[in-house]
């Protein structure tokens, strides 16, 4: 009944009278906060008409000479953070130019808010963190990180969260929850263009944050408030900025803000009152974090408390692919995130035959493979990329003593997988990069080093034939080429 009155009003014309930019600010956010508790955008018509309403009055005004200024800091930050969550929750960016419109109509103002004497300092530590968890979410479902507008609002943005992080009076208003925003958001955009390397400030941003992330996890009265999404957040960020450059070895604070976390992994997941939110998601992020850093130099043998907490995980991974009330929630890029973090951290020192919930996990993940390979519904989440990393993950533990001819799941998991990549290799062969290829082409070689009988696999033979005609294309591609690494494989 009260969306009414708001379409309405919107839409009068001339300009809307009655709206100003702060009634603006308040209708947006109130419309994500309901979104976000459960109101279900896509079946509450009124709702969508409402938000689409209202957007041509946020590029308005923060365009216009005479209101853009009563855009605050506040009320900026309120409105990225509230569409952030709209489309988070189901707005499609690409289907609403007007969405796109009020973003790109925002952006200078974050950039001159932000570096303005005057505003700077009402940026508070929540508004900064708002503000690059929605753009990052926006980057993350579409918005292109190419544009100048965006990079510029990003890069102020990444100033202030180093000398708010720094800042011996501000240093502890960062929460919990907001460094993890912080680092989940910054992981995010690197993850999607955002290159460490060439953006000094970004890395300045992470290195400032990572004491925090020390400080709040080693905190008596602050560690409970690091939540199991919270936590989670922050390893998967921490492992795709040391994936994506970040290097491990170099950084202490990095290593030690890891070490703090651990820990808490190990106990979320052995609580009684949080383990429900281990849902398979988390599990699966979890285990690919910690696998993707060991990848990248942290010591399995060294750091004890990894190991304990990858044995409370794997537990969690077998219950849960056991489990008949969870086992659909497994996705077949879950099933290959745990079957690839698996076979990683086995590669990286963990032991196959020593660890007995290690072997268990494996054995309970690989009727899934074969299960969603064969599934019609979703043999196309495979993509060629997941394929590969399924098949050399499998090689790869087949490789550190998981018996193929004693272990019939795992027989039939690489027929299906088989039969799924000659199928790609076919159709989608543009979609093979050079490494996929000599990933697929060393992990079938491995597998019939290990028992794996080319003679009577007729799918396999087939597999390698369609391969083959990939690596003479590549090899004689100039754009696409095999680095020699590739060539060895």
């Amino acid at each position: 009944a009260l969306l009414d009155p708001v379409i309405h009003k919107c839409n009068q014309k001339p300009e809307a009278r009655g709206i100003y930019a702060q009634g603006t600010v308040n209708l947006l956010w109130a419309v994500a906060k309901l979104v976000n508790n459960g109101l279900a955008l896509e079946k509450t018509a009124k709702l969508k008409e409402a938000v689409v309403a209202l957007l041509p009055h946020v590029k308005t005004k923060a365009e216009s000479k005479e209101e853009k200024d009563r855009f605050n800091t506040q009320g900026i930050s309120n409105l990225v953070w509230a569409m952030a969550k709209l489309v988070d929750n189901g707005l499609a960016l690409e289907k609403t130019p007007k969405l796109k419109e009020a973003v790109a109509a925002l952006l200078p103002q974050v950039k001159t808010k932000t570096e303005s004497k005057e505003e700077k300092d009402r940026f508070n530590t929540q508004g900064t963190s708002n503000l690059l968890w929605g753009l990052a979410k926006l980057v993350d479902n579409g918005l292109q990180l190419e544009m100048a507008k965006l990079k510029e609002a990003v890069a102020a943005l990444l100033r202030h969260v180093k000398t708010k992080a720094e800042s011996k009076q501000e240093k502890d208003h960062f929460k919990p929850q907001e460094v993890a925003n912080l680092l989940w958001a910054m992981a995010k955009l690197v993850d999607n263009g955002l290159e460490l390397e060439k953006t000094t400030k970004l890395k300045e941003a992470v290195c400032a944050l990572l004491p925090c992330v020390k400080t709040k996890a080693a905190s008596k009265e602050e560690k409970d408030h690091l939540n199991t999404q919270a936590i989670n957040n922050l390893l998967w960020a921490l492992a795709k900025l040391v994936d994506n450059g970040l290097e491990l070895e170099k950084t202490t604070k990095l290593k030690e803000a890891v070490a703090a976390l651990l820990p808490h992994v190990k106990t979320k997941a052995e609580s009684k009152e949080e383990k429900g939110h281990f849902n398979t998601q988390t599990t699966t992020n979890l285990l690919w974090s910690l696998a993707k850093l060991v990848d990248n130099g942290l010591e399995l043998e060294t750091t004890p408390k990894l190991k304990e907490a990858l044995d409370v995980l794997l537990s969690h991974v077998k219950a849960k692919a056991e489990s008949k009330e969870e086992k659909d929630q497994f996705q077949p890029q879950a099933v290959t995130n745990l079957l690839w973090a698996l076979a990683k951290l086995v590669d990286s020192g963990l032991e196959l035959e020593k660890t007995a919930k290690l072997k268990e996990a494996v054995c309970v993940l690989l009727p899934y493979v074969k299960t969603k390979a064969e599934s019609k519904e979703e043999k196309d989440h495979f993509t060629p990329q997941a394929v590969t990393n399924l098949l050399w993950a499998i090689a790869k533990l087949v490789e550190n003593g998981l018996e193929l001819e004693k272990t019939t799941k795992l027989k039939e998991a690489v027929a299906a997988l088989l039969l799924q990549m000659k199928t790609k290799a076919e159709s989608k062969k543009d979609h093979f990069i050079p490494l996929h290829i000599a990933n697929l082409l060393w992990a079938m070689a491995k597998l019939v080093d290990n028992g794996l009988a080319l003679e009577k696999t007729a799918k396999l033979k087939e597999a390698v034939a369609a391969l083959l005609l990939l690596v003479k294309t590549k090899a004689e591609s100039k754009k696409d080429h095999f680095i020699p690494q590739h060539i060895a494989k």
